[in-house]
């Protein structure tokens, strides 16, 4: 008798858990930042949807959404246990939406990467519209590797950074794919590091910067990696800015680096409170950081000179 009572314990436990398994979902924690056209605004959701915002429409307080607001759930299968079925669950997004000639390009840290039609998803018809420019890469069950940084889009070709475990170790890669199709054109070999980055584009060049500590020069069409790279011996958090010759870039250990293009030393190195994580921007002679001590930064940007914080 008790062995049966113990046996009839064991399958409740069991069908608690299969049951506590279909119905229970890990929640995203994605961040998306935001692009405008002129005439609508396009964010992301920390539950991975992608919305178009009109801001007269916000600015009225009209309901959402109004005659030109629209969204789109970005989703990945999640395979069931426990005998449940597949689901879709949404995906986590970190990079910022790419505009380009109407389209969104979106990139996933489950490792896809999709070009949206605004018009197709306004209208909500299926995804992929593939006559409207629309794609998912890879189009197979597949995946690239995570995802951090935005796409970055040069003409006809849409560059993407992802990381890959391979054999106890993760590498960087970087991804170049037609920007109407959708169509693989070339991956670089793995470089030392995970990449969390944007690449940055600098003639024939792509600029990327990893969390070994690695700036890295590569040919844009073709991804072959360049005579030239720079090693800090410390991470680089932030994805790089180039400007005039020069790639600035955050690091793990508190400093904002200034590095010309083909040397082996910092132009110079600013120290602060905490790490620079987010990517800086140039106005004018003045570098703006912004730091996770809570502080702002100006600097002046050949000299690294602190013009206020």
């Amino acid at each position: 008798m008790k062995a049966v009572r113990v046996s009839t314990l064991f399958g409740l436990v069991i069908l608690a858990l299969s049951a506590t398994g279909c119905m229970s979902q890990a929640a995203t924690q994605g961040f998306v930042g935001a692009v405008s056209d002129g005439a609508t605004l396009y964010v992301g959701s920390a539950d991975g949807r992608i919305m178009a915002l009109d801001p007269a429409a916000r600015a009225g307080q009209v309901a959402y959404p109004s005659e030109n607001e629209w969204e789109y759930a970005v989703t990945k299968t999640t395979k069931g246990g426990f005998g449940c079925s597949s689901s879709q669950t949404p995906s986590v997004i970190y990079g910022d939406p790419i505009l380009s000639d109407g389209h969104l390009c979106v990139a996933t840290y489950d490792g896809k990467v999709l070009m949206l039609d605004t018009a197709s998803r306004k209208a909500g018809l299926v995804f992929p519209q593939v006559r409207s420019g629309e794609w998912l890469y890879p189009r197979t069950d597949d995946s690239i590797g995570p995802v951090v940084g935005s796409p970055a889009i040069s003409g006809d070709v849409v560059y993407v950074c992802s990381s890959k475990r391979d054999g106890g170790q993760t590498s960087g890669l970087v991804y170049a794919l037609d920007r109407l199709y959708g169509d693989e054109l070339w991956v670089s070999e793995p470089l030392d590091g995970k990449l969390w980055v944007t690449p940055a584009m600098v003639g024939s060049s792509l600029i990327v910067s990893t969390l070994d500590g690695q700036i890295y020069q590569l040919d844009a069409a073709s991804g072959a990696v360049q005579s030239w790279a720079y090693d800090a011996g410390v991470g680089f958090v932030s994805s790089p800015l180039v400007l005039n010759g020069t790639v600035y870039v955050g690091s793990f250990d508190r400093s904002l680096y200034a590095v010309p293009i083909g040397a082996q030393s910092p132009a110079w190195r600013f120290e602060a409170d905490n790490w620079f994580w987010a990517k800086p921007v140039v106005v004018g002679d003045t570098l703006y950081a912004s730091c996770l001590d809570g502080k702002l930064y100006a600097l002046n940007a050949a000299t690294g000179t602190p013009v206020w914080s």
